[in-house]
């Protein structure tokens, strides 16, 4: 004796399993894309200005600004009362030859007092490190001004001396702006 239903049940599975075979299928096209997109997003390297340490894209280049500033001055010249002041570092001196980008972005209109240097070893607090009275890292500085359309990007880049990279040894930059 047959139970009444039998057939339907098995249509009904059948195509209950023809669903989860569509279901599978968009899951696997969607987690194939998603994989396809991260891959791409791999090869893309990051846009330039973030390369070069800076927050925000600065947007198209305008012109040079002169350097008329102290660039790693003797700490006499601290910034002057009422101006901006802000700090970045290094957490590890760079290795002979490889350079490492710090990034400041300005307003357009914005006048730079003076930019500091220092170095400091483990524990210790920063010491002066300026042309004058040298510096204990191992590093070159040089630097580039630049007036963009959305701002004033000044780039300090720092380029070490010593045969391998300095760990435990910091640099740091003051830039003091208005």
């Amino acid at each position: 004796m047959s139970e009444p239903g039998i057939g339907l049940d098995i249509q009904h599975w059948r195509h209950r399993s023809d669903s989860m075979v569509w279901i599978a299928r968009i899951v696997t096209t969607v987690l194939a894309l998603l994989l396809v997109a991260v891959a791409i997003r791999s090869l893309i390297p990051d846009p330039w200005w973030a390369r070069a340490g800076f927050e925000r894209d600065p947007g198209l280049f305008v012109r040079k600004h002169a350097v008329d500033y102290p660039v790693c001055a003797e700490w006499a010249s601290a910034a002057p009362r009422g101006w901006h002041l802000v700090e970045k570092s290094l957490t590890e001196i760079p290795a002979a030859g490889s350079t490492v980008d710090i990034g400041f972005l300005l307003p357009p209109d914005a006048t730079v007092a003076n930019i500091n240097c220092g170095d400091q070893l483990a524990d210790a607090p920063p010491v002066e490190c300026s042309m004058t009275a040298g510096c204990a890292a191992p590093v070159t500085v040089a630097l580039d001004d630049d007036v963009y359309t959305r701002g004033r990007a000044l780039t300090l880049m720092v380029t070490g001396k010593s045969a391998a990279v300095r760990k435990g040894e910091s640099f740091h930059v003051w830039l003091a702006w208005k």
